[in-house]
């Protein structure tokens, strides 16, 4: 059977890939898992660099360094808001009165062999819910996201928390090095009950 890619150019094979094998196609760079491979593979440390940079090319933008040392780490993470002007839409969500907001799990790499490498965790979708194209969702549950903003630098995105009913947003930092400097575990925060511990 012919390899041939939606936009009918062959897909060049790439290298076996912590024993995975993926096809890539360098006209467009629509890319897939070779049809004999186990779909669904979550990544380790090592290929979710591999998965990052090939997701920037495919989708022309530059995943940040920093954040590849959280994608896919199963810790929930509380920073403070002090500082951060917070629309009247969004203090439900993110209130003075509360100081902290969190981040349960950020999203990760994984293979889905009919689509390619897709930036999701669970059920985070990055075409879910209405997101702007330059929106890559990183944390969220639907109507909330925390996003990398690539509208304005397809390099160095903004960190923003996006509520998709109203399209309201705030910037939380500047890059995502300076979001992971105001990170704090969240047991560091919060007891077993959930309230801020003194």
């Amino acid at each position: 059977m012919m390899n041939i890619c939606v936009c009918g150019e062959k897909y060049t094979k790439s290298l076996i890939r912590n024993g995975i094998d993926y096809d890539f196609c360098q006209s467009c760079g629509e890319m897939k898992e070779a049809e004999d491979q186990t779909r669904g593979l979550p990544c380790n440390d090592k290929s979710i660099v591999e998965l990052a940079n090939i997701f920037g090319i495919k989708h022309d933008l530059v995943i940040p360094s920093a954040y590849l040392e959280f994608a896919g780490k199963r810790q929930s993470y509380a920073f403070s808001i002090e500082g951060i002007s917070v629309p009247k839409e969004l203090s439900c969500y993110l209130s003075a009165k509360d100081k902290y907001g969190i981040i349960d799990e950020f999203a990760d790499f994984k293979t889905n062999g009919e689509t390619g490498f897709i930036f999701i965790t669970n059920e985070h979708k990055e075409s879910a819910w209405g997101l702007p194209d330059d929106l890559v969702p990183i944390e969220g549950d639907g109507h909330t996201w925390f996003v990398l903003d690539y509208r304005s630098n397809r390099s160095d995105p903004k960190v923003v928390f996006f509520e998709t009913d109203d399209f309201c947003s705030v910037v939380l930092a500047e890059n995502f090095s300076e979001f992971a400097g105001m990170l704090i575990p969240y047991d560091e925060v919060f007891d077993r009950d959930g309230e801020i511990i003194d």
